[in-house]
């Protein structure tokens, strides 16, 4: 909410409109994701892998906020939504 004040507040200076944070931080999930994905030799290439059903990448079983909010369940739930990364 602090974050979206200060965006909201850069906005009236320049006069023009600024993308909101989300809109932000969904495009770089997409892009840090996209490249875990197409290089094979990424330590983290296997987390990312689509369900034998090759429709949505696969995210595995969370229990506490705290591996809930990290990067790879959250990525892959952005990846999911959006479809716009080519699984191998």
């Amino acid at each position: 909410k602090v974050l979206q004040r200060v965006i909201s507040t850069a906005q009236k200076i320049p006069g023009c409109s600024l993308p909101s944070l989300e809109d932000i931080a969904n495009s770089r999930y997409l892009s840090r994701v996209g490249s875990i994905i197409t290089d094979y030799s990424h330590p983290s290439n296997h987390l990312c892998g689509p369900l034998p059903s090759g429709r949505q990448s696969g995210s595995h079983k969370t229990r506490t906020n705290r591996f809930r909010d990290s990067f790879f369940p959250r990525a892959i739930s952005i990846v999911n939504k959006h479809k716009t990364i080519k699984t191998a």
